[in-house]
Protein backbone atom coordinates (compact mmCIF):
# COMPACT_ATOMS: atom_id res chain seq x y z
CA UNK A 1 0.00 0.00 0.00
CA UNK A 2 2.84 2.28 0.78
CA UNK A 3 4.22 1.68 -2.58
CA UNK A 4 0.99 2.68 -4.29
CA UNK A 5 0.79 5.84 -2.20
CA UNK A 6 4.29 6.77 -3.31
CA UNK A 7 3.35 6.07 -6.90
CA UNK A 8 0.25 8.28 -6.59
CA UNK A 9 2.27 11.05 -4.98
CA UNK A 10 4.87 10.72 -7.67
CA UNK A 11 2.20 10.88 -10.39
CA UNK A 12 0.53 13.82 -8.68
CA UNK A 13 3.85 15.59 -8.39
CA UNK A 14 4.58 14.99 -12.09
CA UNK A 15 1.07 16.14 -13.00
CA UNK A 16 1.40 19.34 -10.97
CA UNK A 17 4.83 19.90 -12.43
CA UNK A 18 3.38 19.51 -15.93
CA UNK A 19 0.51 21.89 -15.09
CA UNK A 20 2.99 24.45 -13.76
CA UNK A 21 5.07 24.00 -16.90
CA UNK A 22 2.00 24.46 -19.08
CA UNK A 23 0.98 27.55 -17.12
CA UNK A 24 4.47 29.00 -17.50
CA UNK A 25 4.45 28.16 -21.23
CA UNK A 26 1.02 29.82 -21.53
CA UNK A 27 2.30 32.96 -19.79
CA UNK A 28 5.35 33.12 -22.06
CA UNK A 29 3.23 32.53 -25.17
CA UNK A 30 0.74 35.23 -24.15
CA UNK A 31 3.56 37.69 -23.42
CA UNK A 32 5.15 36.95 -26.80
CA UNK A 33 1.78 37.29 -28.55
CA UNK A 34 1.09 40.62 -26.82
CA UNK A 35 4.53 41.87 -27.88
CA UNK A 36 3.92 40.80 -31.51
CA UNK A 37 0.51 42.50 -31.53
CA UNK A 38 2.04 45.67 -30.13
CA UNK A 39 4.78 45.60 -32.81
CA UNK A 40 2.19 45.07 -35.58
CA UNK A 41 0.05 47.94 -34.28
CA UNK A 42 3.08 50.24 -34.15
CA UNK A 43 4.06 49.19 -37.67
CA UNK A 44 0.51 49.84 -38.90
CA UNK A 45 0.38 53.25 -37.18
CA UNK A 46 3.73 54.21 -38.71
CA UNK A 47 2.72 53.09 -42.20
CA UNK A 48 -0.63 54.90 -41.91
CA UNK A 49 1.15 58.05 -40.77
CA UNK A 50 3.52 57.62 -43.70
CA UNK A 51 0.57 57.64 -46.10
CA UNK A 52 -1.55 60.32 -44.44
CA UNK A 53 1.19 62.80 -43.51
CA UNK A 54 2.17 63.71 -47.14
CA UNK A 55 -1.50 64.20 -48.00
CA UNK A 56 -2.00 66.46 -45.01
CA UNK A 57 1.16 68.42 -45.82
CA UNK A 58 -0.11 68.91 -49.37
CA UNK A 59 -3.61 70.01 -48.32
CA UNK A 60 -2.70 72.06 -45.26
CA UNK A 61 -1.52 75.24 -47.07
CA UNK A 62 -4.72 75.37 -49.12
CA UNK A 63 -6.92 74.85 -46.07
CA UNK A 64 -5.01 77.43 -44.03
CA UNK A 65 -5.17 79.92 -46.91
CA UNK A 66 -8.94 79.51 -47.13
CA UNK A 67 -9.38 79.91 -43.38
CA UNK A 68 -6.99 82.85 -43.09
CA UNK A 69 -7.94 84.66 -46.29
CA UNK A 70 -11.51 83.81 -47.33
CA UNK A 71 -12.47 84.75 -50.86
CA UNK A 72 -13.30 88.45 -50.90
CA UNK A 73 -16.52 89.40 -52.64
CA UNK A 74 -15.95 87.47 -55.82
CA UNK A 75 -12.14 87.72 -55.91
CA UNK A 76 -10.47 84.34 -56.45
CA UNK A 77 -6.86 83.14 -56.52
CA UNK A 78 -5.74 80.53 -59.06
CA UNK A 79 -6.69 77.47 -57.00
CA UNK A 80 -10.10 78.94 -56.06
CA UNK A 81 -10.74 79.85 -59.71
CA UNK A 82 -9.83 76.29 -60.71
CA UNK A 83 -12.31 74.92 -58.18
CA UNK A 84 -14.99 77.38 -59.33
CA UNK A 85 -14.51 76.39 -62.98
CA UNK A 86 -14.05 72.72 -62.03
CA UNK A 87 -10.75 72.49 -63.92
CA UNK A 88 -7.12 71.99 -62.93
CA UNK A 89 -4.85 74.83 -61.82
CA UNK A 90 -2.78 74.17 -64.94
CA UNK A 91 -5.87 74.78 -67.09
CA UNK A 92 -6.45 78.15 -65.39
CA UNK A 93 -2.87 79.18 -66.21
CA UNK A 94 -3.45 78.08 -69.83
CA UNK A 95 -6.60 80.23 -70.00
CA UNK A 96 -4.65 83.20 -68.64
CA UNK A 97 -1.77 82.78 -71.08
CA UNK A 98 -4.13 82.46 -74.07
CA UNK A 99 -6.08 85.58 -72.97
CA UNK A 100 -9.29 83.59 -72.62
CA UNK A 101 -9.81 84.64 -69.01
CA UNK A 102 -9.68 88.13 -67.53
CA UNK A 103 -7.47 88.61 -64.48
CA UNK A 104 -5.65 91.07 -62.26
CA UNK A 105 -2.13 90.62 -61.02
CA UNK A 106 -1.47 91.54 -57.38
CA UNK A 107 2.16 91.29 -56.25
CA UNK A 108 2.85 88.78 -59.01
CA UNK A 109 -0.15 86.59 -58.21
CA UNK A 110 -3.20 86.20 -60.41
CA UNK A 111 -6.62 87.25 -59.08
CA UNK A 112 -9.92 86.63 -60.86
CA UNK A 113 -13.25 88.39 -60.46
CA UNK A 114 -16.30 86.18 -60.23
CA UNK A 115 -17.79 88.14 -63.15
CA UNK A 116 -14.81 87.20 -65.36
CA UNK A 117 -15.14 83.53 -64.44
CA UNK A 118 -18.89 83.61 -65.12
CA UNK A 119 -18.29 85.37 -68.46
CA UNK A 120 -15.81 82.67 -69.46
CA UNK A 121 -18.33 79.97 -68.57
CA UNK A 122 -20.99 81.78 -70.58
CA UNK A 123 -18.72 82.07 -73.64
CA UNK A 124 -17.58 78.46 -73.30
CA UNK A 125 -21.17 77.22 -73.29
CA UNK A 126 -21.94 75.07 -76.34
CA UNK A 127 -25.46 75.71 -77.50
CA UNK A 128 -27.76 72.77 -78.12
CA UNK A 129 -29.72 72.22 -81.31
CA UNK A 130 -32.91 73.23 -79.49
CA UNK A 131 -31.35 76.54 -78.38
CA UNK A 132 -30.16 77.27 -81.92
CA UNK A 133 -33.60 76.48 -83.37
CA UNK A 134 -35.28 78.68 -80.76
CA UNK A 135 -32.95 81.55 -81.69
CA UNK A 136 -33.78 81.11 -85.38
CA UNK A 137 -37.50 81.14 -84.55
CA UNK A 138 -37.03 84.23 -82.37
CA UNK A 139 -35.17 86.05 -85.16
CA UNK A 140 -37.87 85.13 -87.68
CA UNK A 141 -40.58 86.34 -85.30
CA UNK A 142 -38.72 89.60 -84.72
CA UNK A 143 -38.33 90.11 -88.48
CA UNK A 144 -42.06 89.49 -88.92
CA UNK A 145 -42.90 92.09 -86.26
CA UNK A 146 -40.60 94.65 -87.90
CA UNK A 147 -42.15 94.01 -91.35
CA UNK A 148 -45.64 94.45 -89.91
CA UNK A 149 -44.65 97.77 -88.30
CA UNK A 150 -43.30 99.01 -91.64
CA UNK A 151 -46.53 98.02 -93.37
CA UNK A 152 -48.60 99.86 -90.76
CA UNK A 153 -46.52 103.02 -91.27
CA UNK A 154 -46.93 102.80 -95.00
CA UNK A 155 -50.70 102.36 -94.72
CA UNK A 156 -51.14 105.35 -92.44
Amino acid sequence: MLNSSLVNESLLSKYLSNVEGLNRFNELANARLAKLIEQREACFRNSLIGVVRPLLEQLLPTVLNEVTFPEREGLYDVSAAARYLNVSVHSVYNLVHTDCLGYSKVLGQYRFRKEDLDEYLKLAHVRTERERMRDVADRELLSEIKRNRKRKRCLE
